[in-house]
């Protein structure tokens, strides 16, 4: 008997041992991502506002995909089937206003034939969307930088967008083929670091 409860308390604390080295080992990830993502490229003083510029609108993309993500069951783009079978009345997502506006696509339908339907989106395709979404609206960014006067902009290429979505936070990081030259000084804006305090990741969790 004794010896049973021995290799039961081994075995206790075994599990301890794993679940601690698991916590210690993601939080420690977690803080060298936020480390890496908070660190800033040293830029020229003059430059310095344009970067902050092309940053806040970043920013503001980021959100408005997070946003867009939030009310469309995390889903940018989404495609609506209408169902041609009377007898299935509903398709793959609801019209909220009738009108085409805003389609929530449904996380289980039937199809028109009659076939039950899983379709829930993993974070890895809010990842991919959300980074898609911000490249293509990121050379707004970039013209709206071409509007102050004082710069000469050049973007000759196209950004590349990570995306990592948290519990608690979105990390946005952007490789930018920007150039930004103001008063014979030439600087490559070519890093980009976004942190949303978004809890995006438990929200998907919990639903």
């Amino acid at each position: 008997m004794l010896k049973k409860r021995g290799q039961v308390t081994v075995y206790i604390i075994l599990g301890i041992v794993i679940i601690a080295l698991f916590l210690i080992t993601t939080y420690i990830r977690d803080n060298n991502l936020l480390d890496d993502i908070n660190k800033k490229v040293e830029i020229n003083a003059q430059v310095l506002p344009a970067h902050t510029r092309v940053e806040e609108c970043i920013t503001n993309v980021a959100r408005e995909g997070v946003n867009i993500l939030g009310a469309q069951g995390g889903k940018i783009n989404v495609e609506n089937q209408i169902s041609l079978n009377p007898f299935v009345p509903f398709g793959n997502s609801l019209d909220v206003f009738g009108n085409g506006a805003l389609n929530v696509p449904y996380w289980f339908y039937r199809t028109s034939n009659g076939i039950n339907t899983q379709e829930i989106p993993s974070v890895q395709d809010m990842e991919a969307d959300l980074a898609s979404y911000i490249e293509e609206n990121i050379v707004f960014c970039y013209e709206d930088l071409k509007e102050l006067d004082q710069y000469a902009v050049d973007y000759d290429g196209d950004s590349n967008v990570n995306v990592e979505i948290q519990n608690t936070k979105v990390l946005v990081s952007v490789e930018s083929p920007l150039t930004v030259a103001i008063d014979a000084i030439t600087s490559r804006l070519d890093s980009f670091s976004i942190v949303l305090d978004i809890s995006l990741g438990k929200l998907h969790d919990t639903a």
